[in-house]
């Protein structure tokens, strides 16, 4: 049944969790538990077998699905505010208050920490977001304001 739109919604969950959600039964299946500061963005590869989690840790960390491990953990070097896959998957693009890093996220697989990004801008504006054009590995970084 529909739930009451009139209930209040749980406070944000500052945890450093993520939660897999079946929804149909409505119900969490998978905790993943790693970041130490709160969640702030999350995508998944489009064959569904990976995701990609961002934090106020200034940490981007890649999850097997299918286990709930973390797989790595990528440096951002500022805390998290989006991140996204490459159509095909072998690209991740995360973005930070004025940084954007592009990652061939399948070897940092295993060299926890040791990851370098393929790409890596500074941003004369903040960042809110970023995606890759569809069948490409050009990453389009969404920025507001004015440059100054």
């Amino acid at each position: 049944p529909p739930l009451p739109s009139d209930l209040p919604l749980p406070p944000l969950a500052q945890d450093g969790t993520l939660r897999l959600w079946h929804t149909p039964a409505r119900s969490c299946v998978r905790l993943l538990l790693g970041h130490s500061g709160p969640v702030t963005a999350a995508a998944v590869t489009p064959a569904a077998a990976v995701a990609a989690s961002g934090s106020e840790d200034q940490t981007v960390r890649l999850w097997d699905l299918g286990s709930g491990r973390a797989t790595a953990t990528l440096p951002h070097g500022e805390p998290v505010s989006s991140v996204a896959f490459s159509s095909d998957g072998r690209l991740l693009a995360s973005v930070g208050t004025r940084q954007l890093r592009v990652w061939n996220w399948e070897a940092a697989v295993g060299r926890d920490g040791g990851a370098e990004p393929v790409l890596c801008c500074d941003s004369p504006v903040p960042l809110i977001g970023a995606s890759f054009l569809r069948d490409s590995s050009v990453c389009l970084g969404v920025g507001v304001g004015e440059v100054a």
